[in-house]
């Protein structure tokens, strides 16, 4: 009889222990986030003494990085316990709670559903320990200062009793608040009071601004939460009291500073004769370059001089050498005013080098436009173009004919070279190279190719004017295309301008202006401690379509 038994009691823990729950199978999905049906204590209570709090739900629920998405106000200095019970969770604190003090814990989207991850978003427990809950509230929008957009990571929105440039750096906030994915953000349970404003893209989620790569945002005026009342229509028959609290629609314009500090970041020898040296920052003045081991060098410098390319001698003995020496000499300021600085940098030869055939490309988009010169960029700087191995030809539907093939350096160093011709719509072009036509300075040669050249109907193009009115100075306008990538860019010199832009793709445009206050023909960006704002940013509102032979013109008011 006991073998029975226990034979019996295995088989049941074996089947037990085999079935699953499987949830009945058809009908709509769940896409109901999780009801609250209690607060213990009740939500808002006042004269609050208690060491946590309880949320009771109407189904299991899960919680998700509760860590960065709960947001205390006034923050904790210790973090409470947090854990689910079924239907149920539990808040302990391990903080002392401050007398006559509202606290707000705000959930952001951390609570959801057991079985379809339903959120209950944007929940809020406030409670006070004193004998009244504060109820001010303000709200806002934060975006990039030079996009108008919002960040795709959320901000955090910080308010400050009083304020000074080393607050955001070093003291905790006594409220905070999350952007949602609009850049959206709101206040409650406020006390009512002066404060200062700040937002932050976090990198280290500290609500302190202690990276440099972090952007910031900043008011320059305190900020009073206030309210009104108004009368609103509920029916013909009842009208009730509306609470109105402003401000409402504050603008913060994120920004990165710019960094006041400068080094040399990745530095590389590509090839025995090529090195490369990359900056953290743009330098504004070519830095002084020194190499040990000749005075002869070429120098390739990008356009904000952030990367700078140098090229050796054709020297065969500098090219077997295991190491070069170059020295940087360059300056920029800091706080505390102007840093020299000097780097010895070694470049070491790659063993495993392969020499490469001279290649080059026309960095031109085809077909282009009749009026617009083909540019021929080189992988390495040029000695010599023999054209007797050149071939040049234009073909119509009825004839061939052969040109007399003209380029010119466009560059110090001769990577760059401009075609000259007058193109015209309706012939194809192309240019035929021969094996070793051109020869760089270290002696290679390109392989038998050739650059096909299009050109567009002029009719394709379209042309948009636009009427500028403005009392605002140094205007800066950029159209952008529908992916937000500068297409032209228009400075101009009177406040009241007509702004042309012709021979445009057909498409959708963006335009943009920016207003250049230091005269420096760039959008600067904004400081904190010298509490300067970037400069400011408009886009037009309209929606701009370029159409293939048409001509639209605007009106743009900027107030």
């Amino acid at each position: 009889m006991k073998k029975n038994l226990l034979f019996l009691g295995i088989l049941y823990v074996i089947i037990a222990g085999c079935a699953k729950i499987v949830p009945p199978s058809g009908g709509k999905k769940d896409i109901i986030p999780p009801l609250l049906l209690k607060t213990t204590p009740k939500n808002g209570s006042v004269n609050f003494t208690d060491k946590g709090f309880e949320l009771s739900f109407d189904e299991f629920i899960v919680l998700n990085n509760i860590n960065k998405q709960l947001i205390i106000s006034p923050p904790f200095e210790t973090k409470p316990d947090i854990t689910v019970h079924g239907k149920k969770v539990k808040v302990q604190f391990k903080d002392t709670l401050s007398m006559n003090t509202t606290y707000i814990f705000n959930f952001g989207n951390a609570i959801a559903d057991f079985n379809e991850g339903n959120i209950f978003k944007n929940f809020s427990y406030a409670f006070s320990t004193g004998s009244y809950i504060d109820s001010m509230q303000i709200a806002g929008q934060v975006i990039d200062a030079f996009t108008l957009n919002p960040e795709k990571k959320e901000s955090v929105v910080l308010l400050y009793d009083y304020f000074n440039d080393s607050v955001p750096r070093k003291v905790t906030p006594h409220y905070v608040s999350r952007t949602d994915k609009s850049g959206y953000f709101h206040f409650k349970f406020l006390k009512p009071q002066s404060y200062y404003i700040v937002a932050l893209n976090e990198i280290n989620d500290n609500y302190l601004f202690d990276l440099p790569s972090e952007k910031i945002a900043f008011l320059d005026s305190v900020i009073i939460p206030n309210y009104h009342t108004i009368a609103d229509t509920i029916s013909d028959s009842l009208i009730v009291d509306k609470t109105i609290f402003s401000p409402d629609s504050l603008k913060l314009f994120l920004f990165t500073e710019k960094q006041k500090t400068q080094y040399i970041t990745d530095y590389k020898r590509l090839t025995p004769y090529h090195c490369q040296v990359i900056f953290f920052a743009p330098n504004s003045l070519l830095p002084e370059i020194h190499l040990l081991e000749s005075d002869s060098f070429q120098v390739e410098a990008s356009e904000k001089n952030d990367t700078i390319q140098l090229w050796l001698p054709n020297d065969t003995n500098l090219f077997l050498k295991d190491t070069v020496t170059f020295v940087f000499g360059y300056n920029f300021l800091s706080d505390s005013g102007k840093v020299s600085v000097k780097d010895t940098l070694f470049f070491k030869l790659k063993k495993s080098y392969q020499s490469k055939p001279l290649t080059f490309s026309a960095i031109n988009k085809f077909p282009m436009p009749e009026n617009q010169k083909v540019i021929i960029k080189f992988s390495e700087p040029i000695a010599n173009i023999d054209t007797n191995k050149i071939a040049f030809i234009s073909t119509t539907e009825s004839s061939i004919d052969t040109l007399h093939f003209i380029c010119r350096k466009m560059d110090s160093i001769g990577k760059q070279f401009v075609i000259d011709n007058k193109w015209q719509y309706g012939k194809s072009y192309k240019i035929l190279f021969d094996t070793a036509a051109v020869t760089s300075v270290y002696n290679h040669c390109n392989d038998s190719t050739g650059i096909n050249i299009s050109i567009q109907d002029p009719d394709y193009y379209g042309k948009i004017s636009f009427k500028i009115k403005t009392t605002k100075k140094n205007p800066i306008f950029q159209l952008l295309d529908a992916n937000d990538i500068l297409v032209r860019e228009i400075s101009v010199a009177s406040d009241d301008s007509i702004l042309v832009f012709s021979q445009l793709n057909p498409g959708s445009y963006k335009l943009k202006v920016f207003f250049d206050n230091n005269n420096n023909g760039q959008w600067d960006t904004g400081n904190l401690k010298e509490r300067l704002q970037p400069e400011i940013v408009y886009f037009y509102s309209q929606p701009i379509e370029v159409k293939s032979g048409w001509e639209t013109t605007y009106d743009w008011e900027i107030k």
